[in-house]
């Protein structure tokens, strides 16, 4: 599940060139997994317990799951760090029994949040959690994930909020090593 920030949709950003994420989905693809993007939209956030995480993209893991999938793994950027808190909370909360063997922040953002205040709590279930964070913030600021540093890995990049998917770090630690580490293959 990949899961992009505010404004974008899959596959494109607002000024319609590829977007950094949507190029990790399409490596992973090409790799052979199946993939689904998602806006941070298909995610709800909203302050009802038992609404939190549901939307599109929790109905595409109990559709996974009726195949017969037995690992998710979530990453988002920006508001979609946030949409991958919600998502892993709803599947950890619910009956559904799929691992979730990694998860990825990138520069992730709560929801709703005017002043772009960082997703800090590590996503529930994950077994093995990277959080890439910016270290040039503007308005937008994300910021290291609690959680055991056995499993939880905070990176720092040395870039702004909107180019941090684009950064070779993110792209190859998720497409090359993380999913091995992880075991999902």
């Amino acid at each position: 599940m990949v899961i992009a920030g505010k404004g974008d949709k899959p596959g494109v950003s607002k000024n319609g060139a590829p977007l950094g994420i949507w190029q990790i989905a399409s490596s992973l693809y090409d790799k052979g997994y199946d993939v689904f993007e998602f806006a941070e939209k298909a995610v709800s956030n909203e302050k009802d317990p038992t609404k939190i995480g549901t939307g599109i993209a929790f109905d595409t893991v109990l559709m996974a799951e009726q195949r017969g999938v037995t690992n998710v793994v979530v990453f988002g950027h920006s508001y979609g760090g946030d949409a991958t808190y919600d998502l892993t909370t709803k599947i950890s909360s619910s009956l559904v029994t799929m691992t979730i063997p990694f998860t990825a922040y990138i520069g992730a953002v709560a929801r709703p949040n005017l002043l772009g205040n960082p997703q800090r709590n590590r996503p529930p279930g994950s077994l093995y959690h990277v959080n890439f964070y910016e270290q040039r913030s503007g308005i937008f600021k994300s910021a290291a994930t609690d959680g055991p540093a056995s499993t939880t890995v905070n990176q720092q990049l040395d870039v702004g909020h909107f180019v941090i998917p684009y950064d070779s770090t993110v792209q190859s630690t998720i497409i090359n090593g993380i999913f091995v580490k992880a075991g999902v293959r």
